[in-house]
């Protein structure tokens, strides 16, 4: 319970970070709202949110009209809103953290490779960083380091359309900035940016190098989001990106420090600003060795079995894939058939 205190927390500590600190990267305190569109989603939504109430979260569920509120999607019948979410630019934030540490004195040093981690030592394209103290948040990249099975690459696309004119926002929503998830297991993201465009993100999928980036990830996203909102079908998507992703064995971030050889380490965070924001600051303590609450939360130290060797990890994150895909599908069909047999 107050490791999910302290990740709420985070959400506003985010926010006052970036205000404190004249960062514009588009933040706004919108929550979040998952919308069910079958009776198996809104089952499930509502058994999820008795646990998460029961954790001390601020999770409501809503009827169908009250869900219609905040998002407008094609054949909603219920969902969730929680109000401890935000929306940002993430690359605006990182730019303008870059520009905060490095008028402190900090140094950055972009495309620059590492090799290898050790204790004293960061071993990289360009030579050798000796230093008392390391910490390793590489992401996705953590497995590069060394051979390591602590992290799986996952990769995460993502699209953006053309700014949206005010009448298609009124049929879309998202008034509050709110972020909106479909409660699907392959489930889609979707946020209203500060300059009107809609960003959206699809599911987290093994990152299988060629194979993936050959297939048509912004094609099924595209899907995804006029399934959704039917009048998104003539919109322009003018970018696309993939976020690189790392996935401990038990879905579980930690963040930990060993004082006897000087290495700090944060996995498993994803793409949630306000989760890095409290491993930052969590490790941060840890190596200044201050006696801060953040250092007795539950995920400081916590370690995950490691994943198993290729090509065995990557065929069992297929196969877990593919079930969450097969299972959204027989919650669909079954919707469709109750629906023929109640007309």
């Amino acid at each position: 319970m107050r490791l999910r205190a302290a990740l709420r927390d985070a959400v506003v500590e985010v926010g006052g970070t970036a205000a404190a600190e004249q960062i514009d990267c588009g933040f706004s305190y919108g929550g979040a709202v998952t919308v069910a569109r079958n009776a198996a989603q809104l089952a499930r939504l509502e058994r999820a949110a008795e646990k998460e109430q029961a954790w001390g979260d601020d999770v409501r569920v809503l009827d169908a009209a009250q869900a219609r509120e905040h998002a407008r999607a094609e054949g909603v019948l219920g969902g969730t809103y929680s109000p401890d979410a935000a929306v940002l630019d993430p690359l605006r934030l990182v730019r303008g953290l870059a520009d905060v540490v490095q008028a402190r004195g900090a140094r950055v040093h972009e495309r620059t490779r590492v090799r290898r981690v050790s204790p004293g030592a960061v071993v990289t394209d360009h030579g050798t960083v000796r230093t008392p103290r390391v910490v390793r948040a590489a992401g996705a990249w953590t497995c590069r380091l060394s051979g390591s099975r602590d992290v799986a690459p996952l990769v995460s696309t993502f699209v953006a359309t053309e700014p949206l004119p005010e009448f298609v926002w009124a049929q879309l929503g998202f008034a509050a900035h709110e972020t909106v998830l479909d409660a699907r297991r392959l489930h889609v993201r979707v946020r209203r940016s500060d300059d009107g465009r809609l960003v959206a993100g699809g599911p987290a999928v093994p990152d299988l190098g060629v194979v993936e980036r050959t297939g048509d990830p912004v094609g099924r996203l595209h899907r995804a989001l006029t399934d959704l909102f039917p009048v998104l079908a003539d919109v322009r998507l003018t970018h696309r990106w993939d976020a690189p992703l790392g996935l401990r064995r038990d879905g579980r971030p930690a963040v930990g420090y060993d004082a006897d050889d000087g290495l700090a380490w944060i996995e498993g965070v994803g793409d949630d600003a306000a989760v890095a924001n409290l491993a930052g600051r969590t490790v941060a303590a840890l190596v200044a060795g201050t006696d801060d609450p953040l250092v007795h939360l539950p995920w400081v130290g916590h370690r995950s079995a490691a994943w198993e060797p290729e090509p065995v990890r990557t065929a069992g994150l297929v196969a877990s894939r593919l079930a969450d895909a097969w299972a959204d599908r027989v919650d669909r069909w079954t919707a469709q058939r109750a629906a023929r047999a109640g007309r």
